[in-house]
């Protein structure tokens, strides 16, 4: 059964400095920076040409890095075809929105999933690359090399550590019943496209419940596969269940933000979504996909914290004014 391992962090600013709404992307490429840096086997000429990616590394199987954050499929895994890179062990997520300007001593949460023994293997290595990446001065937080300093005392009544067994119904008829509304709320920006009519695969800007569903049965089917056992689930069964979800309520908006890569030298434009919608009635059998989905992340940039989503669900039938009330939130 597939593991997951999931830390609880504070990252503490200790310089000023403007802030984007979404810090996936800038602590992304920072902490892993420092992580390969530190770790890497090949010398920095390397890191920076013929292993500039890491894909068929002879030291994969002992690097800390390798193994979380640009791994190659387990020699005995059962990779789904086109599916080869297509869920990495590992979900960096920082609290969103961030303010637009941070000030020392602003912080903000951060939470870290490990997927898979090998990947939670790495959590000490990871934080301290975090920690010093954190601390250097020509580092920091992009745009303007904001420091921090990363504490790992969890507030009172919260663990830092949590580990968790991913167990998924393999068919619809596996659990009975439906639920009648179901919430999806974004913890962040998601990034999901669809083939349009004139075959080019355009933005999803209002996603509806079959779209989310699909593509938490794509990660977490990759995920098992890459780091436990393909599941025999039905897949083409539960697709065709989510397809019969309809969207209920939509407060979805656009999301857009810049970006830079430090690894290709290019300016991009993230266009994405984010908000909440409601769906409903959802058969439980969908309801526990949709939850481990939301937990470890779809889509393009799901690494970054991309693609994240907590899940409630009301037995109301309909919206009422005090409905906030009547939903019951995942943990």
């Amino acid at each position: 059964m597939l593991t997951v391992l999931q830390t609880a962090a504070t990252l503490r600013l200790t310089s000023s400095g403007n802030l984007l709404p979404w810090l996936g992307p800038a602590l992304r490429g920072l902490i892993a920076r420092r992580f390969k840096t530190q770790v890497c086997r090949h010398s920095p000429i390397e890191q920076e040409t013929t292993w500039r990616y890491c894909k068929g590394c002879p030291h994969m199987a002992e690097c800390p890095y390798g193994q979380t954050l640009e791994p190659d499929p387990p020699p005995e895994a059962e990779v789904y075809r086109g599916q080869e890179d297509a869920a990495r062990p590992f979900v960096m997520t920082p609290h969103y929105p961030a303010p637009s300007r941070g000030e020392p001593g602003l912080e903000i949460p951060l939470t870290v999933t490990f997927i898979g023994h090998a990947a939670a293997r790495q959590i000490t290595s990871f934080y301290a690359a975090a920690t010093e990446a954190g601390r250097d001065p020509n580092a920091g937080i992009e745009p303007e090399h904001t420091t921090f300093e990363v504490i790992l005392d969890p507030p009172a009544g919260s663990s830092a550590l949590q580990w968790w067994l991913v167990d998924l119904p393999l068919s619809t008829d596996a659990i009975c019943g439906v639920v009648p509304r179901v919430k999806v709320q974004l913890t962040g920006p998601l990034f999901l496209r669809a083939e349009d009519a004139n075959g080019r695969h355009a933005l999803i800007t209002e996603p509806a419940f079959a779209d989310l569903f699909r593509a938490a049965l794509r990660t977490l089917g990759s995920l098992f596969a890459l780091y436990d056992q393909r599941l025999p689930a039905d897949f083409p069964g539960l697709k065709a269940a989510a397809q019969d979800v309809p969207l209920l309520e939509s407060s979805f908006t656009s999301f857009r933000q810049p970006k830079w890569s430090n690894r290709t030298g290019k300016h991009a434009m993230l266009q994405g979504t984010i908000g909440s919608g409601v769906y409903g009635p959802v058969p439980l059998s969908l309801l526990k996909w949709m939850l481990w989905g939301g937990r470890l992340h779809v889509g393009p940039n799901r690494v970054a914290g991309a693609g994240g989503w907590r899940v409630a669900w009301s037995e109301e039938r309909q919206n009422r004014v005090d409905a906030s009330t009547s939903w019951h939130w995942s943990v």
